[in-house]
């Protein structure tokens, strides 16, 4: 059982342990940088923005460095980037064997192919799993060298709670990716929507009209609350677990369905 992950897991091992090594790159640079630049300046600046672009930065505290890797580290990369980055590579999951012959031969294996679909989406884990182990670690490292402190439970917590988001955001890709032929399309589709709901979340969270935002994943997950406050919202886990498990079963709906020609 499981053959399609592991062999596709496999396959992903060297593409997984470079993107990990250049977020930890990225990471460690941004974390140090706290200790680096005017921390009062750089406020003074960020202040003088419309509100609804420092919801969109995730600002809140910059005077401390929980405040700090809240939105250097988690909203901009975190949500943001990777974000995207998991829809973009989980609409490729599907399309991209269809583009390339693959999937005829995949589908003539004895399994179905709900188990195909779910398989495919396991294997996004691999590379999940993977910078919630390490990131955690070189930030914590990073910010003990600068002379800083930060609670490694809520650290930790905040890299905990960031796999159903995550999950969430591929749940999207892969639901377009048994809805388009081709996997350029797809992705595309799924870094625009991705990205939309994100920025359309962003927009209203600071207006009358926040509950509209509930569509998109990160209303669902706010790094700040967890580094500064240490407080998190396992309703929202919840939220954003369910959603989930709604789109891989809409896509397994969609993906029997569809005629592979």
């Amino acid at each position: 059982m499981f053959e399609t992950a592991r062999y596709e897991a496999r396959r992903r091992l060297r593409g997984t342990a470079g993107l990990v090594a250049i977020l930890s790159v990225y990471v460690g640079f941004m974390t140090g940088l706290y200790r680096a630049i005017n921390i009062e300046a750089y406020g003074e600046i960020i202040n003088a923005v419309p509100a609804s672009l420092r919801e969109a930065l995730g600002i809140v505290d910059l005077s401390v460095v929980e405040g700090w890797l809240a939105a250097e580290v988690y909203y901009f990369f975190w949500i943001w980037v990777l974000g995207i980055y998991f829809g973009y590579t989980a609409a490729g999951l599907i399309t991209d064997d269809i583009e390339h012959d693959r999937l005829d031969l995949l589908l003539s294996f004895p399994f179905s192919r709900s188990r195909l679909l779910l398989e495919k989406f396991s294997v996004l884990f691999v590379p999940i799993l993977a910078l919630n182990s390490v990131v955690p670690i070189v930030v914590y490292s990073v910010v003990s060298v600068i002379g800083a402190s930060v609670d490694p439970i809520r650290l930790l917590m905040i890299h905990l709670l960031s796999i159903p988001f995550l999950l969430a955001c591929a749940a999207i890709g892969i639901g377009l990716s048994v809805l388009v032929d081709r996997p350029t399309i797809a992705q595309r589709l799924a870094m625009a929507v991705v990205s939309g709901l994100f920025l359309f979340q962003s927009l209203v969270a600071t207006t009358d009209f926040a509950w509209v935002g509930a569509i998109s994943p990160k209303y669902y997950f706010d790094p700040a609350p967890i580094l500064l406050e240490g407080t998190y919202d396992l309703g929202a886990v919840g939220v954003l677990l369910v959603a989930t498990g709604v789109l891989l079963l809409a896509s397994q709906w969609q993906f029997k369905r569809r005629d592979i020609g």
